[in-house]
């Protein structure tokens, strides 16, 4: 049996905009999460944290149905429920692969009318208990990814997944990749402003990446800044570097070029810095394509990314339906 394209969503920031858990721990205020419980991050992971702050929720009395509610309330991606009908209806499949939790998947996925159109949910699975407190758990233990949380590894989740179909006679045509996050462990331009702005705190920064539309002009004026202070594409190339490679990715997507299967990276960066990185690391080779905000190296006029669709920022249902049209005819 051949199905012609495997999908895998993260959850937080692709399918839903916003991060669950941030949504949810901001049902109280962050004065009231103690200095030991914001230190469980470091420590022993996010996971570990999130379960302290639920139980801060279950004492102050924030109940299941209020923490459903808010979940229920965050918005989708704009135009991804389309996406995600057109290739449910086009024989794809589909699977979500995240770190925040089967709870606030489950319940955001059944509320949006969505939950049919998914054949698989790899999160850290939870449950609220008979107090009504929601418990959760690692997805699992892993030591061998020194990039991912130590509670789930998605390269080894989606390396796992296509081997199982395989052994069940499925066999995938076309991968799709993000870059920022899949590929690459963080955000690109974040990681970029950090080692041109050393000392400055980027992380307001990255929440406007995160909630504008007009993700192009951001990235423009940022590389206009960085131009306009002596920084030279040579030098973005060689900070590039610095950006490393989530490491089960690299072995995943070999073994999928291996098997020949057809891989796309569908992004909302530019192709300027994603094919440098591809090169740098060795991985061009392996990629068949790059759908991304086309880039060009102005000096004069300092712009560096172009956008790839008329309303200035990446679409996500043109530019999928575009990439798999050739595969559902």
């Amino acid at each position: 049996m051949l199905k012609p394209l495997l999908v895998a969503f993260d959850f937080d920031h692709t399918i839903i905009d916003d991060n669950s858990d941030i949504v949810v721990r901001n049902l109280i205020p962050t004065t009231e999460i103690p200095a030991e419980v914001q230190d469980l991050y470091r420590s022993d992971g996010w996971t570990a944290y999130m379960q302290q702050i639920f139980y801060i929720l279950h004492s102050k009395g924030i109940t299941s149905a209020q923490i459903k509610d808010v979940i229920n309330k965050i918005p989708v991606i704009p135009g991804l429920d389309d996406v995600m009908k057109f290739l449910h209806k086009n024989n794809s499949e589909i699977i979500v692969v995240s770190d925040s939790n089967s709870v606030f998947i489950n319940e955001w996925l059944k509320n949006a009318s969505l939950d049919s159109l998914i054949n698989h949910v790899f999160t850290n699975p939870a449950r609220f208990n008979p107090e009504g407190c929601l418990e959760i758990e690692m997805y699992h233990a892993q030591d061998w990814c020194t990039i991912c949380t130590k509670n789930l590894c998605k390269g080894h989740i989606l390396d796992t997944y296509i081997e199982d179909r395989k052994k069940n006679g499925v066999n995938q045509q076309l991968a799709i990749f993000d870059f920022d996050h899949t590929l690459v462990h963080g955000d690109t331009t974040t990681i970029l402003e950090g080692i041109f702005q050393e000392g400055e705190d980027v992380s307001d920064k990255k929440i406007v990446h995160s909630l504008s539309k007009d993700v192009v002009k951001i990235m423009n004026d940022q590389y206009c800044d960085w131009h306009s202070k002596g920084v030279k594409h040579e030098q973005l190339r060689e900070k590039m570097l610095e950006i490393r490679i989530t490491d089960c990715m690299e072995d995943l997507v070999k073994f999928l070029k291996n098997d020949n299967t057809e891989i796309v990276i569908l992004s909302d960066l530019n192709t300027i810095l994603i094919n440098d990185w591809l090169r740098i690391w060795n991985l061009e080779p392996y990629i068949d394509k790059v759908i991304s905000n086309p880039s060009t190296i102005s000096y004069k006029k300092n712009k560096y990314s172009e956008s790839l669709s008329s309303d200035s920022w990446l679409c996500p249902v043109r530019l999928i339906v575009g990439a798999t049209s050739r595969h559902v005819d």
